[in-house]
């Protein structure tokens, strides 16, 4: 019988929960065979997972809000690098982009700000109402009004501009290279996509809204414990023996618990899977509100299709499926005395071709391992990469591992991280450490671009735990720092910064009004803009080429002159005997 595209969607979906089902969690309880391993990892995994879903459905429902930066410093290395081609950064302290979010139902507001020097050269607000449906912006520097949209009426003018899009591509096909060289298939289908997401936030006018679309905690759990245990259900050849996990110099007695899916087991679970799916009073509500925002496919198409490929999966041997003979899917977990997981090995094999991943990391307590391979189908990748091996070790230090570790790729080291002071602590969701980056290059290399990265190194410093985030990434050549990329976000529960009223964004244009919108951009004066760029200390000549791209080569040199500068400080900064004056009584 002839495969359908049905029933390759289905094992693929399979495939994919299998590979995603079994990542070992930290720890478990070893008890008799692989099921009741995995049983038992899944219900402590389960546990964290329903309760971190659980806070983040009750987030619908309470005021927050995230605040984050990120930031660029240029280090001494930058400075020369750029000093060669006669350039002088040395004014160039930081830039730095700023944004504060604060959400109360049914208001989203954002301020953002992109800073120079520690100074604000441009800020901008957004706020966006839910049960509106109107997005207003405003940038105080540039002008004193504001932007409004209307989303249903924004969607409308797109949903014209698409179809004339389209018509032109239809024109196009003719033979009208005018129009071709503008618009593809490519555009026309990226403006499709844009509108029906468009289309999708329109439906919200509430937290709530959003809210509905999720499933609840309790059925949230449900559904993720049905489907791992119809996975489970369907592993056979059950076995458990005593072995050792061995990675370089770090070897750990443990446990070694097997498990196989065959041709037969694996036909079964994929018609268990989909019958499953079809009958799930849990799970088909939300795909019908999902699909209800889209029209590609109507629900009852999509239950329709699932009671069709349900027949023809029902009528399917493993040979009508394509799926040989012998094993499809073989598991190996190991687990130390302790019960925790420090080893797993999982290969598919669908067509022939067999897909194999390994993750070895065992610890004594002094030193640690690692040993992670990967080892694609030549006809799964399309790079013809078909090895990935990351190994080394490390020591352990009051919970802390600091070693090093290569990347191989087609049997040649690409890269190395030195690692430093990792750490994750389960019980406070919490990791931190610092990772060194660089590429290697063979000795002998003829590759100049090669050999001139392997100089670069790529500093990683993270901390992170629930509620807060930080990323320094720093590259670095020669022992010297080239620039530092700073990311960081908090994010709080319960309580939001004061969201202002919709009229203080009063008077503002209408986004669609194209007449207005011309007006506004044509009313903008570059001169604040300028100031602020003198006042953080941008020299003079970069200040008239960003003043000539703003607002013409008169108006930039007469901001960037030494009289405007000399004006600006003189209001930036107050003499030096009038701060005496304010700071110090008279006697």
């Amino acid at each position: 019988m002839k495969r359908s595209r049905k029933f390759i969607a289905v094992t693929a979906a399979a495939c994919m929960t299998l590979g995603t089902a079994v990542t070992p969690a930290l720890a478990a309880e070893a008890s008799g065979s692989l099921t009741e391993v995995l049983r038992a990892q899944m219900a402590k995994q389960l546990e964290v997972m329903g309760a971190d879903y659980a806070e983040g459905y009750a987030q619908f429902e309470q005021p927050f809000s995230v605040s984050a930066d990120i930031s660029l410093v240029p280090g001494m290395a930058a400075a020369n690098l750029v000093q060669a081609f006669g350039i002088d950064i040395s004014w160039l302290k930081n830039i730095k982009l700023t944004m504060d979010e604060s959400v109360v139902d049914p208001d989203l507001y954002a301020k953002f700000s992109a800073v120079l020097n520690d100074n604000v050269v441009l800020s901008g607000e957004e706020l966006y109402s839910l049960a509106e449906q109107v997005v207003r912006m405003r940038f105080p520097e540039l002008s004193d009004q504001a932007i409004s949209a209307n989303m249903e009426e924004t969607i409308d003018y797109l949903s014209k501009a698409a179809e004339q899009a389209a018509a032109e591509y239809d024109t196009s096909e003719t033979g009208d290279d005018a129009i071709s060289q503008y618009v593809d298939e490519g555009t026309v289908e990226e403006a499709a996509a844009s509108i029906s997401m468009l289309k999708l936030l329109t439906q919200f006018h509430s937290m709530k809204d959003i809210q509905a679309l999720a499933p609840t905690p309790e059925q949230f759990e449900s559904i993720v414990s049905r489907y791992m245990n119809i996975m489970l259900d369907h592993i056979t050849d059950l076995s458990a023996e005593a072995d050792k996990v061995e990675v370089g110099e770090v070897s750990v007695d443990a446990t070694a618990y097997s498990g196989t899916m065959d041709a037969e087991a694996f036909a079964a679970y994929t018609k268990e899977l989909l019958d499953t799916i079809k009958t799930d009073e849990d799970l088909l509500p939300y795909v019908e509100k999902l699909l209800s925002f889209t029209d590609q496919v109507s629900y009852d198409e999509f239950v329709a299709g699932l009671e069709e490929a349900s027949t023809e999966l029902a009528e399917m041997t493993p040979a009508d499926m394509g799926l040989g003979e012998g094993s499809i899917f073989d598991l190996v977990v190991w687990t130390d005395a302790n019960g925790e997981f420090i080893g797993e090995y999982e290969s598919m094999n669908m067509n022939g071709e067999s897909f194999e991943m390994s993750f070895m990391a065992p610890s004594d307590g002094v030193k640690s391992a690692l040993d992670v391979e990967l080892s694609l189908p030549e006809g799964m990748t399309d790079s013809g990469i078909t090895s990935i091996v990351l190994a080394g070790s490390g020591d352990v230090v009051n919970g802390a591992t600091t070693g090093d570790y290569v990347l191989t790729v087609q049997g040649q080291d690409v890269a190395a991280f030195h690692a430093e002071d990792i750490v994750y602590d389960e019980a406070a969701r919490s990791c931190s450490g610092n990772i060194t980056a660089s590429i290697i290059a063979p000795e002998d290399t003829e590759d100049y671009q090669l050999a001139m990265i392997s100089q670069f190194t790529l500093g990683i410093n993270y901390g992170m735990d629930k509620e807060n985030a930080a990323v320094d990434l720093t590259l670095g050549m020669g022992g010297m720092d080239i620039a530092t990329l700073t990311l960081s976000a908090a994010e709080t529960i319960g309580s939001a910064g004061e969201i202002p009223a919709a009229d203080t964004f009063e008077p503002s244009v209408n986004a669609l009004d194209q007449e207005a919108v011309n007006q506004l951009v044509g009313s903008i004066d570059p001169n604040v803009i300028l100031g602020n760029l003198i006042s953080a200390g941008m020299p003079a000549e970069f200040i008239q080429q960003i003043g000539s791209l703003m607002g013409g080569s008169d108006a930039a040199a007469d901001v960037a002159s030494p009289a405007a500068s000399d004006s600006v400080a003189s209001v930036a900064e107050p003499a030096a005997d009038e701060v005496a004056s304010v700071a110090e009584p008279a006697a």
